[in-house]
């Protein structure tokens, strides 16, 4: 068993006094997360995830939106703190910011992981991303009915040097579309 958490996820927001920030905490077994919790506590929101069970927000069940057409899809976006994952972000943004319905980065990849899983945004993608700011939300978007993978389409694992987590029907054409950013 491993403990993957992230104390303050948004770390930025935080410092800014910006109330966009989460609570982090998965559980990984044998490379398999089990358990995903995520809270935002300026919103009172608490998303939970069991392996093989429904994704809850409040304990209500949730499901990742069916959104088909990237120009319809609200998407977001953040980065690794190193430089290619900066440089390489700010050209996704670049691409998908023309052909998305738009494009934003919220600051914490928690609860932008928690918005896929509830249907709010259509897909997160992260140069760069860590363990600890995003194991969680990627059991919350697997079992609210999405697709986590690497930046080039493989399957996400703990070891991945970026993600993309979507309502899965879009994967394949933000994969396509930054497959060479």
């Amino acid at each position: 068993y491993l403990w993957i958490s992230d104390p303050l996820d948004g770390t930025t927001n935080f410092a800014m006094g910006h109330p966009l920030l989460s609570i982090s905490i998965a559980l990984d077994k044998n490379d398999k997360i089990m358990l995903g919790i995520i809270y935002v506590p300026f919103l009172n929101d608490l998303y939970v995830a069991e392996k093989n069970r429904l994704t809850t927000l409040n304990n209500k069940k949730i499901k990742v939106s069916t959104q088909r057409k990237i120009n319809q899809a609200f998407l977001t976006f953040g980065h690794g703190n190193d430089e290619n994952s900066l440089k390489r972000a700010i050209s996704i943004y670049q691409k998908l910011k023309f052909d998305a319905r738009d494009l934003r980065q919220i600051g914490s990849a928690a609860i932008e992981l928690s918005w896929v899983a509830r249907g709010k945004t259509e897909a997160i993608i992260i140069p760069g991303a860590l363990p600890w700011d995003v194991a969680a939300g990627v059991l919350l978007v697997r079992q609210a009915g999405g697709l986590v993978t690497d930046i080039l389409g493989h399957e996400w694992n703990l070891n991945s040097k970026g993600i993309i987590a979507s309502n899965e029907v879009i994967s394949d054409t933000l994969i396509r579309q930054i497959k060479n950013i």
